[in-house]
């Protein structure tokens, strides 16, 4: 059984965040020791006290999130992002996220001191009837605005608003389709290189693809899409983010299966299989969204062998024996003499198969077992599906000018069984 080492209690950094970057999510830097600068994505709608492990090379470091206290009457700075929305009658404008809304009323001449009392709303000017619906409507309602601001400052100015950039659905500011289409190209192209050869990364690739995860899905997930692409764009960020932590997962923890490249599990995974449908969703809604280039295709899974009884490292020089009878998996037995590292021999077991190795030398020796799915011969290891251990006790092999010594080894898990075993750590099998 693989164990993932660390203390998730423990505290670490703490990031200090404004309620309105709590509110909408926020990308923040902080300084950690022996590491150095960390960027710490914020996701929106995160509560003061908030635990987070942000994945640095080699490991995680643990960071609390702590949202400042707003004083009594404070005004709350703005959004960070995009250009404030339309004035309000009373009050400071609450905060904006997304694209740039309509153009603002302008305040006739300069700033001058806080009038005295509570602000007085201007008078209308005449009737006042609802405003129709609809992209005239739009550009009249600007053009008025842009006619007061003519009268202010002696000239004229007319400020309209161009609808290829953002549409207003439900009173939500949203980017434009052929905008969204853009944003989805530039984080596909800005992901592609750490993804290419992703199923060969090793550790330090892997973290490195981790953190550029972390960047583009807080991007994503700071825009407002169209309203056709908002479920399957909250079901993509949703998948990255969580794709962003399998991989650093895969780039920290110590490989299951050695003779395996560790990035192979994340093509595979359940995360990147979350983004795929996501990307096919998004496509489904409008061709033009297109998502999901940089993630190679999950790879087929092989199942490589040996024959029963091969020899991976074969024995030689003496006249002990040892007959195997395997479990349900292939394996690998191998007999390692007393105070060495390296194998004497290891022979290779097809799932309930028998073998019987010969001529082995006189000496002590443990026995180790590998299992799993998948040969890999020029690593001489499992790729997938992999555990490894050892006997508890040790064979005697002693030969006479009229005995020798015969063992037999069967494999399947007994109550009646008179040998144990135990778990070893893949780092520390001999090889």
């Amino acid at each position: 059984m693989l164990r993932v080492n660390g203390d998730m209690g423990q505290y670490g950094p703490v990031v200090e965040v404004e309620p309105h970057e709590a509110a909408g999510g926020a990308l923040k830097s902080i300084m950690v020791q022996n590491v150095g600068q960390v960027s710490v994505v914020v996701p929106p709608g995160t509560p003061d006290g908030t635990f987070l492990q942000v994945p640095v090379p080699g490991h995680a470091v643990p960071v609390t999130v702590q949202v400042r206290l707003r004083r009594p009457g404070a005004v709350p700075p703005p959004a960070p992002y995009g250009p404030p929305g339309p004035q309000q009658a009373y009050g400071p404008p609450p905060p904006q996220y997304g694209p740039p809304g309509p153009q603002q009323q302008q305040q006739y001449g300069p700033p001058g001191p806080p009038p005295f009392g509570p602000p007085q709303p201007y008078p209308a000017f005449g009737p006042q009837a609802a405003p129709k619906k609809g992209r005239k409507q739009q550009f009249i309602a600007l053009g008025v605005a842009g006619a007061l601001v003519a009268l202010c400052c002696g000239g004229v100015a007319v400020f309209g608003r161009d609808d290829d950039k953002t549409t207003t659905v439900d009173g939500v500011e949203r980017v434009s389709a052929g905008d969204y289409q853009q944003l989805l190209k530039q984080s596909d192209a800005a992901l592609t290189p750490a993804f290419a050869a992703i199923g060969q990364a090793g550790a330090t690739e892997l973290t490195a693809a981790a953190s550029l995860l972390e960047t583009e899905s807080a991007k994503l997930r700071a825009a407002e899409p169209p309203a056709p692409a908002e479920l399957p764009h909250k079901r993509l960020v949703e998948g990255l983010e969580d794709l962003s932590v399998t991989v650093a997962k895969a780039g920290s923890d110590k490989p299951a299966c050695p003779a395996g490249p560790p990035g192979a599990t994340v093509l595979g995974s359940d995360e990147a299989t979350t983004v795929r449908d996501a990307a096919k969703a998004l496509a489904a809604a409008d061709a033009t969204w297109t998502f999901g280039a940089f993630l190679p295709a999950a790879p087929k899974e092989t199942n490589r062998r040996l024959a029963n009884g091969a020899f991976v490292k074969k024995t030689s020089g003496g006249r002990g024996e040892l007959t195997v009878n395997n479990g349900p998996d292939d394996t690998t037995v191998s007999l390692v003499p007393k105070g060495s590292k390296t194998p004497a021999f290891t022979v290779y077991l097809r799932a309930n198969g028998k073998t019987t190795v010969r001529k082995i030398k006189d000496g002590t020796y443990t026995v180790y077992t590998a299992s799993g799915k998948d040969w890999n011969a020029a690593k001489k290891g499992f790729t997938r599906d992999c555990s490894f251990s050892k006997f508890d006790d040790t064979l005697e092999y002693e030969t006479s000018d009229f005995t020798y010594s015969t063992w037999e080894l069967t494999l399947s898990k007994s109550f009646a069984g008179n040998a144990s075993s135990s778990e070893v750590d893949p780092g520390a099998f001999p090889n």
